[in-house]
């Protein structure tokens, strides 16, 4: 091929970044579709949970972690800034630490001022540096190291940070995957103690707008699958009995995965989670649900929130907006082997409320 061929070939199909890569739709009517939703991220990765900091001026700060590849042991953070809560500039790597893994990020409030939480390592298998770097609307500031923390021996116990009235909730699993959640009210050292002694993953313990606590992990069951369970607390030291969220017939293969808790705007939580449904995409493809989690065995109807014809979609997170919607993230799978997800997209799209409390068509029902 002629050399000119060639390179007009070259600039064509090489991806074009520009300053704002897109604009978000206003909040969308369910399910979401590809029109009211924003693909972001950088082609050929497998990008997956966020965290959100909104500023008083409507502008935010997104971060979300991103590798290549199934083994995904090189994750690192990346930041998409919008300056007006509408459009959204391209994502790039955030350089806070020169390491090869920066992972689980959370912005957390304490004492009044606002911290990005996140670790760092060598590999996925290895232990955890722990660090905040202080954030405002102006950027990031340098990264302060905290204390080690017992028991979260390895960077995939995937710890979150939630903040609370009296400092920062903690929940990660350890070495043996089991369940374990600590408080600070500093913010800088944790005491964790093990919740549950079952199989867990994406461990999530956060504060119940009314009072109390929601824990959600999920876990292999005898027959195999994998389920997402919730229990509730009043004082974080008794735990009521785990309860499935989610119990999809068979033939839709009753694996819930990936939860993500978010404090209702009135009360309760609204749990975010995927699994495949019953317009089984030809990949087996996952479809988005979320539902009201009010307390022991009171939940409300599930809600789809995405069509296997439009995505599949995995390593959800939801973030409360100033003005009360949710500001939705999600990865859309677009490559998988035997061994797990290889490449994904994050998408991010707007919800005007929060997940009914009553089914569809009585008279508290109030889904937005």
């Amino acid at each position: 091929m002629h050399f000119a061929t060639s390179l007009l070939l070259l600039l064509v199909t090489m991806p074009v970044t520009p300053a704002h890569s897109a604009e978000l739709s206003q909040a969308s009517h369910l399910p979401i579709t590809l029109s009211t939703s924003v693909a972001v991220g950088i082609a050929g990765r497998n990008d997956k949970q966020s965290t959100l900091l909104e500023h008083a001026d409507g502008s935010f700060d997104l971060i979300y972690r991103s590798g290549k590849g199934t083994d995904i042991e090189d994750l690192q953070l990346y930041r998409i800034k919008s300056p007006d809560g509408v459009s959204l500039d391209a994502p790039h790597r955030l350089r806070l630490l020169d390491r090869p893994i920066v992972t689980s990020a959370d912005f957390v409030t304490v004492d009044e001022r606002t911290w990005m939480y996140f670790v760092s390592g060598e590999t996925l298998r290895g232990p955890p540096e722990i660090w905040r770097a202080p954030v405002s609307a102006e950027g990031f500031g340098n990264p302060e190291s905290l204390p080690a923390i017992a028991d979260l021996s390895r960077m995939t116990g995937w710890p979150q940070w939630v903040e609370y009235k009296e400092g920062v909730s903690l929940s990660f699993r350890n070495r043996r995957s089991r369940p374990y959640w600590g408080l600070s009210a500093t913010g800088t050292a944790w005491q964790p103690r093990q919740l549950e002694d079952v199989s867990a993953a994406y461990v999530r313990v956060v504060p119940m707008p009314g009072g109390g606590w929601l824990l959600t992990h999920q876990h292999p069951t005898a027959k195999g699958n994998i389920l997402t369970y919730a229990q509730f607390s009043q004082d974080g030291e008794s735990w009521s009995a785990p309860e499935a969220v989610s119990l999809p017939q068979a033939r839709h293969w009753p694996d819930v995965h990936d939860a993500f808790a978010l404090p209702r705007s009135d009360h309760g939580i609204d749990l975010y989670y995927v699994y495949p449904g019953p317009k089984k995409h030809t990949r087996g493809g996952f479809n988005l649900y979320r539902r009201a989690l009010l307390g022991p065995g009171n939940v409300g109807p599930e809600q789809a929130l995405t069509e296997p014809e439009d995505f599949d979609p995995y390593s959800v997170s939801a973030h409360r907006l100033r003005n009360g919607g949710v500001l939705l993230t999600f990865s859309n799978i677009l490559d998988s082997d035997n061994r797990g997800v290889s490449e994904a997209q994050l998408h991010i799209a707007k919800l005007a409320g929060d997940a009914p409390i009553a089914p569809m068509g009585s008279a508290d029902a109030h889904s937005k």
